[in-house]
């Protein structure tokens, strides 16, 4: 009896010890999964920290770009009305001066006429 005592108790023992060694093989896969899943999230995010840096340099020398672009066409649009308001302005200028100078010489016509009809 002895005998089967020992041999329920080592049974029992061995039992114990394999549900120790599966939990532990468990929670060892467990851990491993965890790490590989860190890792695998590491990757991506370092992957994603990438495609937004590249994506913001991107943008930012295109926003440069159109900047510039858009400073050289408002330029060369301030330019041309600048030259549109010089001819206008000598246009009417030379208009003005000509309607001057007609009405300068209608007053000294009539100037004279008045004088001679004296």
């Amino acid at each position: 009896l002895a005998l089967a005592d020992q041999r329920a108790h080592l049974e029992a023992h061995h039992e114990s010890e394999l549900a120790a060694a599966r939990e532990l093989i468990s929670k060892s896969k467990d851990s491993e999964h965890a790490e590989q899943l860190a890792a695998a999230l590491r990757e991506r995010d370092d992957v994603h920290l990438t495609a937004c840096r590249q994506l913001e340099s991107e943008l930012t020398h295109r926003h440069e770009r159109e900047m510039s672009e858009s400073r050289a066409a408002h330029t060369v649009a301030l330019s041309d009305a600048e030259d549109r308001y010089r001819e206008l302005e000598s246009t009417m200028r030379a208009k003005h001066e000509a309607q001057l100078e007609v009405a300068t010489e209608k007053v000294a016509l009539e100037k004279d006429r008045c004088h001679n009809a004296e």
